[in-house]
């Protein structure tokens, strides 16, 4: 076998050179490739055909998963160029040539191993989101994902820089600087950035909540990497930064339970000690006879201008402001009612003159 290679080589049309090399190794360079590249179709027909039926047979993401679609995402011309960069080793080619073919396989590998990185990070944010799937969260996480994903091919250019010979140190120097310069730009920008980060992790409020910022009041419809947008009751959209909404109070009815009432109402003088003294049963038996109600307390206040004053108070053992309303005002005609039956006079402001003749 060796012997009728040996003959084969020592032919006299494959002993002529051509740019430093003989037609033998062009014969040899092309054998490998041609096996190199029946290896690759050989590999694409069966291995990546069980691989893609496999990948349709896995539902939720997992590491697997991640594993087959950066397998599959691998393009067959890749798999070409390193069948030819490694049946380029028997030719000797020249150095630049050969310098120039080495960095296309080094940014075409960097990119794909980058690509790969990208699903490991789309998969690590899935898997986080899948107990709290909120757009508002949701958007935060995809935020952060963008910005690492830039930062580490920012990392992987410089180093691909660094192994083909660049300095990168004074490039290092100058990108912090401009880096500093840049912050100092942004500086609003980059706080609403990370506030937005901050509502993200600590989720003082969610996207449908209803919020209270300062004087503004709404539903909050998107939660952005500067800004948030709410809905508010007059229906216009309010915006307001991120930076402000982790500076002030946020007051947020989403996480609300129950609704404390507490109002007061006044019945006139002539009332009736016995009948004064039993008011305060009236009004526990109208409020505890509501479903979803809470009774607190009932008390005799004091003696006002024109009225004898009451307090009340309650809750209402629901987070909807419209049911809380709607609540309170069959509380307030129950208790009308009830004292018109009892004979019992609902005070108003009233001035009485006396007239005296001289």
């Amino acid at each position: 076998m060796f012997e009728k290679i040996e003959n084969f080589k020592n032919l006299e049309i494959l002993q002529h050179s051509f740019l430093n090399n003989t037609l033998f190794e062009y014969v040899l360079f092309g054998a490998s490739f041609l096996a190199l590249f029946l290896v690759i179709k050989i590999f694409e027909q069966f291995l990546l055909a069980k691989l893609k039926n496999r990948q349709k047979k896995i539902g939720e993401p997992s590491l697997k998963k991640v594993f087959l679609d950066f397998i599959i995402s691998i393009k067959t011309g890749l798999y070409l160029y390193l069948a030819f960069f490694v049946s380029l080793s028997i030719l000797e080619v020249a150095d630049g040539l050969m310098t120039f073919l080495t960095v296309i396989l080094a940014v075409w590998v960097t990119a794909r191993v980058m690509i790969g990185i990208h699903l490991l990070i789309d998969y690590t944010l899935n898997k986080r989101l899948l107990d709290d799937a909120d757009p508002g969260t949701e958007v935060a996480a995809k935020n952060m994902g963008t910005i690492f994903k830039a930062l580490l091919w920012i990392f992987a250019v410089l180093l691909l820089l660094s192994n083909f010979g660049v300095e990168v140190t004074s490039l290092v120097a100058g990108l912090g600087v401009g880096g500093v310069a840049i912050a100092f730009a942004l500086q609003n920008v980059l706080e609403d950035l990370f506030s937005s980060f901050a509502i993200y992790f600590d989720k003082p409020f969610t996207v449908g909540d209803f919020i209270i910022v300062g004087d503004q009041m709404g539903v909050v419809e998107k939660i952005g990497i500067k800004t948030t947008r709410i809905r508010a009751l007059q229906g216009e959209e309010v915006v307001i930064s991120n930076k402000e909404l982790t500076t002030e109070r946020v007051h947020n009815f989403k996480k609300l339970e129950k609704r404390r009432s507490l109002f007061e109402f006044g019945v006139v003088y002539s009332t009736d000690t016995g009948k004064m003294r039993r008011i305060p049963d009236m009004v526990k038996e109208i409020i505890e006879d509501k479903e979803r109600t809470e009774f607190d307390r009932a008390h005799f206040k004091g003696f006002g201008d024109s009225a004898l004053e009451y307090e009340v108070s309650y809750y209402v053992l629901s987070s909807e402001f419209k049911e809380f309303r709607d609540i309170h005002e069959k509380v307030l005609l129950d208790i009308k009612e009830k004292f018109e039956e009892e004979g019992i006079g609902m005070a108003f402001p009233t001035r009485t003159v006396h007239l005296f003749n001289k």
